[in-house]
């Protein structure tokens, strides 16, 4: 495998490639495809508007992007003009904010990447916590992401060296006070070329990841290895994954993806919403490798996986088990390709720092503890397990893990305090974490700090902790937030345990307001928060979690937790049932009621409240938007928490817009006003021999004959308007629903391609809706329709919406054409000239298909 000094040169090499390169997943109708070659391109035009833009050669460029292509352009841009990228994740709720306004100062003259939508979010957090100083600067130094998709020109590649910064990954779980891993070209590349080799990637893979480009394992361990080695890849975004998880495998079949990525996370979501007539025609035999790291794994759910995807011919020698950190690049161990997944069972009594392990068999089902088996180090990546002493320890002796090599970083962006103390003199960077040596593999045990893992995310002790203390009922240091590991849902839950010394009907009202303040500043759930009379601290002051956590699984805590939800349940039960006063609110009712598992909602609950998190919230926005299409996204549940304010956000903006195709001038009389309306029609029909092409067309195409018309329909315009992009209406084939079809020529590359496209639902109006509607068009903007016969007898489209419309009636020997055409606006001869242009069309694709030994009319 070609070698490369510096992510420059690497993505320089990928210039050529126009056959291989990324699909965005953006629906499960819409990719987007672009080539190496087009990525390249993309992102000098990026480097050339944000060189113009004053950004220059060592800037700390932060990211604020949630858009796949345009984070994958922005971040090549920055390799190619020397900037350094800083990932961070997007910033929806307040600690993500804040987070983002630490790194900031952490930062040394920074410059961020943002869309104006975001920038508007950050400003008005800032007013509201005065950050007047930090957001001026952000103000002064931002560069908004639409500003720099624009086609100006091409900017100036700069020289880079191997030992140069590439870019620096802030923690993606804590959102405290975050650290800045430094990477280096050399780091990442020894690192990608490491696991390429590990997994014996080709050119001949297919690449697909659902995980975060401000995540390690999605932008290295997905992203930067396929880009490295040349493969087609295949991206979609981490929300999508959440609102429809079987898209992710459903994909991979359509793509005949071999290279998967998920934590413990993805595939118990995966399996939640997973059902098997969605899989019945799943073929996943080409996927050789699924990464599975990021966080612990569970055996338990790696077997459930498998059988489960058993009918799909998936091997169960596909997960491929890692441990890494970002300190380390990515990557630490990978197990071989192709080998199934190991484990080995332990007695849970000897499993401190410096104890020999003690493998037992199954019959001890009380002491055994399960552990899955990581792999080896890759090639250049050094492991040592040392005592607490850093004395190094023999195999099988519970101990730290430390790494070592040309993959791991030199330390913290402008934070030495923090380098000293995980890195030695000697150069090992001390990982945090525990575990084994096994026959020359890894073996993780635990985790030294208190992290906890949710919804694939990490989360930190102290900083819920934090969080909490800024309640106005939590005094400092009263509250602990620790993780317990669920058995029955194979996840880490949160429980947090409060000092409150009143009785516990008084408790009731801190367990609800402290759960949502929790939740609305970190989109994290507590599982439980536990009144207690003290914290027990060792005698230095230290916080013994431990004994906390121990007492709540040892069930101690059962009788609180069941007096609090009897109490919380009598509360409900008083409530006056709400009794809707329209559809909207009587519909957003019944959601949240099967949502939350409740019969009592009142409408000016506080959503976050009741326990909406992020999969409660992708619920309800999945089941309103089947209802409402496009009416609301799941931040709008943040700024409209009660269902009275989702019932005004959505009545706003049940005002139907239909998108509209810009004809030439000369099509309209000048006299026109918008209102005016008088209806011309026009007939015609083929028969015959007009026909014999058509009809062995949509047979070799596996297309109903209607389906042709509705492709000239379309064609039509694009020749007409010059545009690349046109929007046709037509009515859905149950008669109830009018569909936009939204074509983009400029991705289309032969009849099929067009075909396949017309036939893609995006959303839909109902028909009801469009019965008398009002369309405000600007002058030379008309709404095209077009409608088969068969499906609209009985139905009667509003003339004010649609300005030519196309019935098409499919008979036996002939089909009849009717257009309808408003003449107040268009001018008959003009509509005369498209006829003919429809028409010859039509002919033109018939002679083409006709059978040579035929006479063409």
């Amino acid at each position: 495998m070609q070698l490369y000094n510096t992510l420059s040169e690497l993505i320089t090499a990928r210039k050529l490639e126009e056959n291989k390169g990324i699909t965005f997943i953006t629906s499960d109708m819409d990719d987007r495809f672009i080539s190496y070659n087009s990525l390249f391109i993309s992102s000098l035009r990026f480097l050339y508007n944000m060189q113009e833009a004053g950004f220059k050669q060592g800037d700390e460029v932060v990211f604020q992007i949630e858009d796949n292509q345009r984070f994958v352009s922005s971040f090549w841009a920055c390799i190619l003009g020397g900037m350094i990228p800083v990932p961070v994740t997007t910033g929806l709720n307040d600690e993500h904010k804040m987070k983002l306004f630490k790194i900031w100062d952490i930062l040394k003259e920074p410059k961020i990447i943002s869309t104006k939508k975001f920038t508007a979010s950050i400003n008005d957090y800032a007013e509201k916590n005065n950050l007047i100083s930090q957001i001026n600067a952000i103000n002064n130094s931002v560069i908004n992401v639409e500003d720099i998709e624009k086609l100006e020109g091409y900017g100036e590649i700069a020289e880079v060296k191997n030992e140069d910064i590439a870019f620096i990954q802030f923690s993606s779980g804590s959102t405290g006070d975050p650290k800045g891993v430094i990477l280096t070209n050399k780091n990442v590349l020894t690192n990608i070329n490491d696991i390429a080799n590990r997994t014996k990637t080709t050119k001949d893979d297919h690449s697909l990841s659902w995980m975060p480009l401000t995540h390690d394992m999605g932008l290295i361990a997905a992203h930067l290895v396929s880009t490295f080695v040349g493969v087609n890849q295949y991206l979609m975004p981490p929300p999508l994954f959440i609102k429809n998880p079987t898209l992710w495998l459903g994909k991979a079949h359509e793509y005949k993806a071999t290279q998967l990525y998920s934590p413990n996370f993805g595939y118990k979501h995966f399996l939640t919403y997973y059902s098997p007539d969605a899989a019945k025609d799943w073929d996943l035999s080409n996927v050789r490798m699924i990464l599975n790291g990021a966080e612990p794994i569970s055996i338990e759910l790696c077997k459930k996986f498998y059988d489960e995807m058993a009918k799909t011919n998936l091997k169960r020698n596909s997960m491929l088990t890692a441990y890494g950190l970002a300190e380390a690049s990515v990557g630490v161990t990978y197990a071989p390709v192709g080998e199934e997944v190991i484990t080995i069972t332990v007695d849970r009594r000897f499993l401190n720092i410096g104890q020999q392990i003690q493998v037992i068999d199954g019959r001890d089902t009380v002491n055994k503890l399960t552990f899955v088996d990581v792999g080896c180090p890759l090639n250049h990546c050094e492991i040592r397990i040392s005592d607490e002493n850093n004395q190094l320890l023999k195999e099988g002796v519970i101990g730290r893990i430390l790494i070592k090599g040309d993959n791991v970083t030199r330390g913290y962006y402008n934070n030495k305090e923090a380098t000293n103390k995980v890195i030695s003199k000697d150069g090992w960077l001390n990982t945090g974490d525990l575990g084994f040596m096994l026959n020359g593999r890894l073996v993780i045990t635990g985790r030294a700090k208190d992290v906890m893992f949710i919804h694939g995310q990490n989360v930190y002790s102290h900083d819920l902790e934090r969080v909490a203390e800024e309640h106005e009922g939590i005094e400092f240091g009263k509250v602990v937030a620790c993780g317990t590991f669920n058995e029955k849902d194979q996840a880490d839950e949160i429980i947090m345990f409060v000092v409150f010394k009143k009785k516990i009907e008084n408790f009731i009202s801190l367990y609800r307001s402290l759960k949502s303040h929790i939740l609305l500043n970190t989109g994290i759930e507590v599982k439980h928060i536990i009144p207690v009379k003290k914290i027990p601290k060792t005698t230095s002051g230290k916080v013994r979690r431990y004994l906390l956590r121990d007492t709540y699984k040892n069930g101690d805590y059962e009788h609180i937790i069941a007096g609090i939800k009897e109490l919380i349940r009598n509360e409900d039960v008083k409530k006056t049932v709400y009794v809707p006063q329209n559809e909207i609110e009587a519909n957003l009712l019944k959601i949240c009621e099967e949502v939350f598992e409740t019969e009592k909602i009142d409408p000016n609950d506080n959503l976050n409240e009741l326990g909406a998190n992020s999969l409660k919230l992708v619920t309800i926005q999945e089941k309103l938007d089947k209802l409402y299409p496009n009416k609301i996204s799941t931040s709008d549940f943040f700024s409209f928490p009660t269902i009275f304010k989702l019932v005004e956000l959505i009545s706003s903006k049940e005002k139907i817009e239909l998108e509209t195709v810009i004809l030439p001038e000369e099509y309209f009389y000048d006299r026109y006003l918008n209102g005016g309306h008088e209806y011309k029609n026009m007939e015609l029909e083929l028969n015959g021999a007009n026909l014999n092409g058509l009809k062995l067309l949509s047979k070799e195409e596996g297309i109903i004959l209607y389906d042709v018309f509705v492709a000239m329909y379309v064609y039509l315009f694009k020749e007409i308007t010059g545009c690349p992009e046109v929007v046709v209406h037509t009515i859905s084939e149950t008669g109830d629903k009018i569909i936009p079809i939204r074509v983009d020529f400029s991705k289309l590359w032969d009849l099929s391609s067009l075909f396949k496209q017309i036939s893609i639902e995006s959303f839909y109006y109902d028909f009801k809706d469009i019965l008398g509607m009002k369309v405000v068009k600007n002058k030379h903007h008309i709404v095209p329709f077009i409608s088969n016969k068969t499906i609209m007898t009985g139905h009667e489209v509003s003339s004010d919406a649609f300005d030519i419309m196309l019935e098409i009636n499919v008979k036996a020997e002939k089909v009849e054409i009717l257009i309808c055409y408003n003449n107040q606006r268009l001018k008959k001869e003009m509509i005369r000239q498209f006829v003919e242009y429809y028409i010859n069309l039509l002919t033109s694709l018939n002679e083409q298909y006709t059978n040579e030994d035929e006479d063409v009319v």
